[in-house]
């Protein structure tokens, strides 16, 4: 059997499945000649490939409206039956830097000896899918290798819900000794929480459409594997809810310990306001902060005067806040 090596780069191509685990490549006359009886038939596409596109419009034997609903840009995650021998699926993916937040749709159509994937960037769940065909690991069958997809769906989710949880429990989140990093961190784990609920949700929804409809030829072959993913994708859903429970819990604390300091510093700038304000309103009546005579403070000439201001000024001051100190201002 003609496999291809396990570190070819990836490339869209069309793969005969044997039914054993492997798979060989097809040119262009084989593709062209395939008739289901042949055999399962995985297409491979990339979305920037007009030659890709240009085949699915002439060369896929799609219904005319097909193509275009296959290729819609602005989509969510969503599940589509053009037929009951037809599925399109659309996904809402992650880019190759799964912290970046960035994602792009994965197009799947399937049919009972064919499915096509359309994937805007290399997508390692697809290398690694070629790499287990041409390792005689791989699918079997057309529900295999969308089974497959679905599975590295759930996987990556659930390792990056366990990543984050991980991020979570770490945390310490100290008023004693608060530290300036911590409004960071908690914005980066909530903004995690939120990118990974973008996937979470619309998965699962994806995952139960596609069950519901009872298609014989797709999920009931292995029915006790779709079940563990959907309740895989369903356990990470709650943990992703609970952590982001304790997300918002530390960002209410964060905004509250935010406003007590606050409160804190305008209420120590009050009470200096208010035992300050006293003084100057007395050295400004007797113009002491301003007035001048031979270059010199007034009532500086006067010792007796000036002390007795200056002791007066203390007293008041003293009395303020002792007056502040007896109401518990202080």
């Amino acid at each position: 059997m003609n496999t291809p090596s396990p570190n070819d780069a990836y490339d869209p191509a069309a793969w005969l499945l044997d039914g054993h685990g492997g798979a060989r490549r097809l040119n262009a006359d084989e593709l062209a000649a395939w008739r289901p009886t042949d055999g399962d038939l995985w297409i491979c596409l990339a979305e920037s490939s007009e030659r890709d596109r240009a085949w699915l419009e002439t060369g896929s034997g799609l219904e005319p409206g097909d193509p275009v609903a296959f290729l819609r840009t602005r989509t969510w995650s969503r599940v589509l039956l053009p037929s009951s021998e037809e599925v399109l699926l659309l996904m809402r993916v992650p880019v190759s830097d799964a912290t970046s937040g960035r994602s792009s749709v994965l197009r799947v159509w399937v049919e009972s000896a064919r499915i096509i994937t359309m994937a805007a960037t290399a997508l390692p769940e697809l290398r690694r899918l070629q790499d287990d065909l041409a390792a005689g690991k791989g699918p079997r069958s057309v529900d295999g290798v969308l089974l497959s997809v679905m599975q590295a769906a759930a996987a990556w989710l659930a390792d990056a819900v366990l990543d984050l949880d991980s991020d979570v429990a770490r945390f310490r989140f100290d008023d004693d000794a608060p530290d300036p990093r911590t409004a960071a961190r908690i914005h980066r784990m909530h903004r995690r929480v939120l990118e990974l609920q973008r996937y979470a949700a619309p998965l699962r929804s994806l995952l139960l459409r596609l069950r519901s409809f009872d298609l014989d030829w797709l999920t009931q072959e292995k029915p006790d594997a779709w079940l563990a993913v959907i309740d895989y994708v369903d356990e990470a859903s709650h943990e992703l809810d609970w952590i982001a429970s304790r997300v918002d819990a530390m960002r209410d604390a964060l905004a509250s310990r935010t406003s007590d300091q606050i409160n804190r510093r305008v209420y120590v700038l009050t009470i200096v306001s208010t035992i300050v304000l006293p003084l100057s309103l007395v050295t400004g009546l007797f113009g002491s902060n301003i007035g001048v005579r031979d270059g010199n403070v007034f009532g500086a000439g006067h010792p007796i005067w000036f002390i007795a201001l200056c002791a007066g000024l203390a007293l008041l001051g003293w009395a303020t806040y002792a007056f502040f100190h007896r109401i518990r201002y202080l």
